[in-house]
């Protein structure tokens, strides 16, 4: 995901992503706040604690 700025967007996206198995979530560019509120997403704890954080999509 790139530059996501919805805590909810992120939150489903990483729900959507353990319901069909995926395990590898990587953020570019963040904004902090939503990331951070995001980490409470239903499940999907877990997914949201080791999202790797790159700062470039070619990263």
């Amino acid at each position: 995901m790139v530059a996501t700025r919805n805590p909810i967007n992120l939150g489903a996206a990483a729900r959507a992503m353990m319901n069909f198995g995926f395990s590898r979530l990587c953020v570019v560019n963040p904004y902090e706040v939503a990331f951070r509120e995001a980490r409470s997403a239903v499940g999907a704890a877990p997914l949201l604690r080791s999202a790797q954080e790159c700062s470039t999509v070619a990263e």
